[in-house]
């Protein structure tokens, strides 16, 4: 709203609703990213700019899924990592 630029509901696409088993925990950005793309992002600073980036290859990532036919099964496993981790990034970045 600030620069005027509107954006239609049925063209936002938000990786919290992508990445997620119904009536399950919405998992961050932060997360996905790092547990999908190995990155570690959100460190310091909150830059929307990567944000935006990171996004992106997670809706690539996404798609390859999808058409790949492993979308659920990566989510499966994805939050049972999760539950077992408690949702450590920290342990997601020594590869455990």
């Amino acid at each position: 709203k600030m620069i005027n630029i509107t954006v239609p509901a049925d063209q936002i696409i938000d990786t919290v609703e992508l990445f997620r088993l119904s009536h399950q925990r919405k998992i961050s950005l932060r997360f996905l990213a790092a547990y999908l793309l190995k990155k570690d992002i959100q460190g310091v600073t909150h830059d929307s700019i990567e944000d935006a980036n990171i996004a992106l290859e997670l809706y690539d990532v996404y798609c390859e899924l999808k058409e790949a036919g492993t979308l659920k099964q990566k989510l499966q496993e994805l939050y049972r990592w999760g539950r077992e981790n408690k949702w450590d990034l920290e342990k997601l970045s020594k590869g455990s």
